[in-house]
């Protein structure tokens, strides 16, 4: 068990051992957690207040010992865990931290699980602050115990009026539970993906134009053809990807393959 293995690395000898007598029980919240988390019912889990030390004495045994200890090789084996070292919370930025998926101010005994430490962006960890689910609806995307590859759930919109505008949401689709399209929209939500998307299509939009351009010197058709090509290369990775949902989106969009991608915005 990695708490027994980092508690024993506590200097002082009172809290080493009262921090060793909690072994036992922690294994056993442990055993808890991931039963509920491989049935998506994390919210169930209670807080419970740890007995013979205090919740600071259990969260500091991350940051003396695995952050900034001897554990160090846990961490940073954890935070390279992430595939292609992209934050799997927003897929858009890099790995820079691990975030507690349940917060340790609530759920102090998890603050070294393996299971509850999750790579993440700096931002991320930022923005998700101390949530802790409370309903099915209000669980964010564990990439531990969830797979959300099978749909296509992250849509982008073309607006164009004098210009073109991208904006992005989490659409039903069949075959996916409406609840846990709930829980993708609260993800999204939180973690202000909507904005952070859209300022990334800004630019990808600008970096593009004279590809698309080019492309349209073909006709509207082939225009088309080129964006569903890009988008299917794009989810290759991530089905859900901003990238792959954008150049979807582009090529729905009859306004821009007809001309409308002109109206692009350079500055």
């Amino acid at each position: 068990m990695v708490f027994r293995g980092l508690a024993a690395r506590t200097r002082d000898p009172k809290l080493r051992s009262a921090l060793l007598a909690l072994s036992e029980r922690i294994g056993e919240r442990a055993t808890e957690y991931l039963e509920l988390a491989t049935r998506t019912e994390l919210f169930q889990l209670m807080a419970e207040d740890p007995d013979g030390v205090s919740k600071e004495d259990l969260s500091n045994v991350y940051d003396r010992v695995l952050v900034r200890g001897k554990g160090r090789p846990v961490y940073d084996r954890l935070r390279a865990g992430a595939k292609y070292r992209r934050c799997p919370l927003c897929g858009a930025r890099d790995v820079k931290t691990l975030d507690h998926y349940l917060p340790q101010s609530g759920y102090p005994e998890f603050a070294v699980f393996p299971a509850n430490l999750v790579p993440s962006c700096s931002d991320c960890n930022k923005v998700k602050q101390e949530h802790a689910p409370r309903a099915h609806a209000e669980q964010t995307f564990h990439p531990y115990f969830d797979d959300w590859s099978s749909h296509r759930i992250l849509r982008a919109t073309i607006g164009i009026t004098n210009t073109v505008q991208v904006s992005f949401s989490i659409d039903p689709v069949a075959g996916v539970p409406a609840a846990r399209i709930a829980r993708a929209r609260r993800h999204f939500e939180l973690f202000e993906l909507g904005s952070l998307y859209a300022g990334s299509a800004a630019v990808e939009l600008v970096e593009c134009k004279d590809t698309f351009r080019r492309n349209f010197t073909g006709g509207a058709d082939i225009l088309r053809s080129e964006l569903k090509h890009t988008a299917r290369s794009r989810q290759r990775g991530n089905l859900n990807a901003w990238r792959a949902a954008l150049y979807w989106g582009l090529a729905a969009s009859d306004e821009f393959c007809n001309g409308g991608f002109k109206l692009i915005e350079e500055s």
